[in-house]
């Protein structure tokens, strides 16, 4: 919160610095364009001034010729042929203060060839008075190019009139713009005065909740542990204290690998170039070590901390010992390891008991009945002592099919390869379903536990299969990897998304949880891969856990 603080302070500041430099442009654009408008309104002056200056030079050139006509004096003379030399350069500088004017060049034009004939007349006229041959010109010449040169100046005049409306209004522009500046940049200058107010409370706020969080954190049950990426531990709260047995003076500084067995060094570096990615760790069942040297099993959640500029710098770890929960964890496995194989047991000791007593008996007494129906006179008898016999013959296979349920003769004679395809053909004659088996040929004979184990999976899913899945087909492969794989595969709805097993199978049925413990006392692994188009149930055992049985 506080960086995003600071950042909209700096925003605001970067703002009212651009404003400021937009409003120092446009005001020096503003004046530079007053300037400019002055500039043309002066030179509209000044072209007004020099069509007045020819307008009067040739009204003077025409006077003083009138003048020494009528009076022959030498002075009118000079007069006259004095002001007719400034005609030219009049004209000259007309058309030079003009050229940026084609209309009034070309005005200019007509003036210039009207003057110039002017000049002549009035030259003709001059010398005939010297002559003595008086001859007065009429005047209407000048007079019209009189009347030309007031029209350019007309025009002159409606340019000034225009370029002094566009200084005024740039004038009136920059005095807006200068004040709209000034009351934005006082607008600007409040808000980031009132941020920065903000800001101040705002940080003392958060010193105030940090300080109240260090007090939570150096107070927890659990151990709260800050170290850099290459292992320095870096801070050491109360609980670490605690569990560990090291103070934070003892500890802040040194490596983290003094409380890490050496064992899980490369777990601890991998964990840390996770770290390093960004990751986080969670829920790492692990082990450490206490100052006396005594283990303590820890579950940890490790978080990667960055800096202001969001670069990953630290981890904080936090854990939790979990010492007595994973003795009762190993407590209760022992005790299910042991329910199971007090349940296999006895499931072999019903399944021996039924065989050996009541599925003999019912044989004999079949057998009887088989031979009495054929030596029985009366035909309601015989038909009664035939009923009695199909009836007989239905208990036995009923028993001898729940025999084999409980516990499979086969799977102690033949192995379980030969189990698994007796077990198959019996639920394919009595639902149907198809089933293909795949073992390994040469396949070992494994221990007793490690083939009951696996014969349990295959009988849980397939019964899953008949029960859930709606497949009409269902696979069995049975083969070695580094141990013993089997793999129940089908082409069913596959398990709903909500009963799938996880990580902590809290949600699973008791069937799945059954598999995955018998599995997992020998050391090994339960999947199961579910999808729309069907499911997977795979078991695996290695080599360790799954010993070849020395046959005699």
């Amino acid at each position: 919160m506080l960086r995003r603080s600071n950042y909209r302070v700096a925003g605001l500041l970067l703002l009212l610095v651009t404003v400021l430099l937009a409003g120092t442009l446009i005001a020096y654009r503003a004046t530079a364009r007053i300037a400019t408008d002055e500039q043309w309104v002066t030179h509209t002056y000044e072209v007004m001034g020099a069509i007045d200056g020819l307008i009067s030079t040739l009204q003077r050139a025409q006077n003083t010729a009138d003048d020494f006509i009528a009076t022959g004096t030498s002075e009118h003379l000079a007069v006259y042929r004095a002001t007719t030399l400034r005609i030219q350069p009049g004209i000259d500088q007309i058309q030079s203060l003009t050229a940026d004017n084609p209309t009034q060049q070309q005005a200019l034009v007509g003036v210039q060839k009207n003057a110039l004939e002017l000049r002549v007349l009035l030259d003709d006229a001059v010398e005939s008075r010297l002559r003595g041959k008086p001859m007065r010109p009429t005047g209407e010449l000048q007079r019209s190019i009189v009347q030309d040169l007031r029209g350019m100046k007309s025009r002159e005049a409606e340019l000034l009139t225009r370029r002094s409306g566009e200084a005024t209004r740039s004038l009136r522009t920059t005095r807006v713009g200068l004040l709209a500046g000034a009351a934005i940049n006082c607008v600007l200058l409040f808000l980031a005065a009132l941020m920065l107010v903000r800001d101040e409370k705002q940080r003392g706020q958060i010193r105030e909740s940090r300080g109240r969080l260090a007090s939570i954190v150096d107070s927890s049950e659990d151990a709260i542990i800050s170290k850099k990426l290459d292992g320095t531990i870096t801070s050491w709260n109360q609980g670490a204290q605690r569990l560990y047995g090291y103070t934070s003076e003892e500890m802040i500084g040194r490596p983290i690998y003094d409380i890490v067995p050496a064992d899980r060094h490369e777990e601890l570096r991998e964990i840390l170039e996770r770290l390093g990615r960004g990751e986080r760790v969670e829920h790492l069942e692990t082990v450490r070590i206490r100052r006396d040297g005594t283990p303590v099993e820890m579950e940890l959640t490790i978080s990667p901390v960055r800096d202001g500029t969001g670069k990953i710098v630290e981890a904080s770890a936090i854990g939790r010992d979990i010492t007595e929960r994973k003795l009762l964890e190993r407590s209760l496995h022992q005790l299910s390891v042991r329910i199971l194989r007090a349940q296999d047991e006895e499931r072999r000791r019903i399944a021996r008991d039924i065989h050996d007593t009541t599925v003999q008996q019912l044989a004999l007494l079949a057998m009887n009945l088989s031979q009495l129906k054929g030596a029985t006179a009366g035909e309601r008898a015989a038909r009664m002592v035939a009923q009695s016999a199909e009836l007989t013959t239905q208990c036995v296979q009923e028993l001898r099919t729940l025999t084999y349920v409980l516990h499979p003769p086969m799977l102690d004679e033949l192995g379980l390869a030969s189990a698994l395809r007796i077990y198959v053909e019996g639920i394919e004659q009595r639902s149907g379903l198809r089933i293909t088996t795949e073992a390994e040929q040469d396949l070992p004979r494994f221990d007793p536990e490690t083939e009951m184990a696996l014969f349990r999976v295959a009988q849980e899913s397939l019964g899953n299969v008949l029960r859930h899945s709606g497949s009409e087909t269902a696979h069995i492969h049975l083969y070695r990897d580094n141990g013993i794989v089997m793999k129940i595969s089908d082409e069913g709805k596959g398990i709903p998304a909500d009963r799938r097993p996880t990580e902590r199978p809290a949600n699973v049925g008791v069937g799945i949880a059954g598999m995955n413990e018998r599995i997992r006392q020998l050391g090994g692994k339960l999947t199961i891969d579910s999808g729309p188009k069907g499911t997977t149930v795979t078991a695996y055992i290695p080599e360790k856990g799954a010993h070849v049985a020395k046959l005699a």
